[in-house]
Formats: C-alpha cells, structure tokens, sequence
C-alpha cells in the first residue's frame, strides 16, 4: 500500500463506453509527442480521470496516464510500481512518455542487466512468481520485465503475453487449484490475463493438456 492508499486495479472497470469517453478527452499528437489531458487537472498539472460504475463507492480516482498505461498494454500496472512522466508535459499520458518503475522505499531489487535478460531468457519456461523468489522482486515486476514494460534496454528477448505459452504441467496445476486462489492471483502468478486462465478452468482452452476437465456449474 502506498502512501496510505490501497491498491486498486482499474483494468476490469474500463467499460468500452468508459475506454470511448477518456480517449475523447486526450488530444493526441504523434507517436513521439506529448498527449494531452483536456479533463481535471491536480493542482500540479497532472491529469486526473475519475471512473465510476465501481461497487462499493462512487467512484475510483486515477491518474490520467495510469489509465492510459492501462489501456495501452491491457493489463494493470502492478502493486509496488508507479510510472515515471519522462517529458516536460505535467498533463500528458502518452504511455511511450512513462516509464515503470518502483515505489519509493520499496527493495529496489537492483537487478543487473545481466539478470534482467535472464529472467526475459527464463520466461515461458519457468512461472513469474518462481522468477520473482528467485530474484527477490514481485511477480508483478517480473512481468513488466518480461513484456518489455521496464527496463527496455536492458537487452533479451521482449515477449508478448500470447508467447508465454503456458506447458501442460503448468495447466494441470492451474486447474488444480481452482478454488483454491482466484482467477486473477492465478494469473499474475502464470503471467496470462484472468481471460486465459477463466478459459483453462473453463476447458474451453487446452483441453488436451489433462485427463480432468472443470468446468463451471
């Protein structure tokens, strides 16, 4: 938890009529330019998007930028990470201006880029979470490193969720702890979106990967 705040993933609550009214407030330039927020500001300049049709409250307050990461890679920047603007735009949310980087406080887990390539080499063949212990970070960080969303230049190969393909092994374990951790603990662990892993619990995907299926109802 940061600063007192608790972490809330913002990802499942982009609606596509949400997703249609925050682009409409983002003046976008080109690839390399600032972008813009034309909606509520912090008393800094930051943008500020609030979203709402959240259970539970009114809504939930977010950075314009963090939205906008979201958006872009499809995923929720993990807990224990915050995006750094790399421009002099205060209110822009160009994802390609922000970089991933770790809380103030937090174990930096100053990984050489050295070990950083190795993780990127490891990834597929070993879970985010066993990276994570192994190297002393969160598995959320790993991720971030493995698609490319940290540490960049640090070299190795950069994968796409889809390339992560998950072994039999692992989708057997993966059903065999359904009940037992929830679709989205499942997820972060394997390094797959929540989609995935409602498809493998579903047996609408890898049906041939074990002799028991599960399947909801």
């Amino acid at each position: 938890m940061a600063g007192g705040r608790r972490y809330r993933p913002v990802r499942r609550h982009l609606t596509p009529e949400i997703r249609e009214r925050f682009w409409k407030k983002v003046k976008r330039g080109g690839e390399d330019e600032c972008w813009l927020w034309q909606g509520a500001l912090s008393g800094d300049g930051r943008g500020l998007c609030y979203i709402t049709g959240v259970p539970g409250t009114r809504y939930i307050q977010k950075a314009a930028a963090h939205v906008a990461w979201t958006l872009e890679h499809e995923m929720d920047l993990p807990e224990g990470l915050v995006l750094k603007r790399t421009c002099d735009g205060s209110a822009c949310v160009n994802p390609a201006h922000h970089e991933v980087s770790r809380l103030p406080g937090r174990r930096a887990g100053a990984l050489t880029d050295a070990q950083v390539r190795e993780i990127r080499e490891r990834a597929g063949e070993e879970t985010l979470s066993a990276l994570a212990r192994e190297y002393g970070v969160t598995s959320g960080y790993v991720g971030v490193l493995v698609y490319g969303h940290a540490r960049r230049d640090a070299g190795g190969p950069i994968k796409s969720e889809r390339e992560l393909v998950l072994t039999d092994e692992q989708v057997r374990e993966i059903r065999a702890r359904k009940g037992k951790a929830t679709g989205s603990e499942l997820a972060r662990e394997y390094g797959v979106n929540r989609s995935t892993i409602g498809y493998i619990l579903r047996g609408v995907a890898r049906r041939g990967a074990g002799e028991k299926e599960h399947r909801d109802g």
